[in-house]
């Protein structure tokens, strides 16, 4: 059905955001690590 296609698409982008905003944490945690090990 339709709602079923609208609902996977909309999981599907979220699921996309989580990994984006989790990769953007993985790189900020360590540029934080980088700056703490160059003090």
């Amino acid at each position: 059905s339709l709602s079923e296609m609208v609902h996977s698409s909309v999981s599907f982008h979220q699921i996309c955001l989580n990994r984006k905003q989790k990769h953007i944490m993985n790189t900020d945690f360590q540029k934080s690590l980088f700056t703490f090990n160059s003090v």
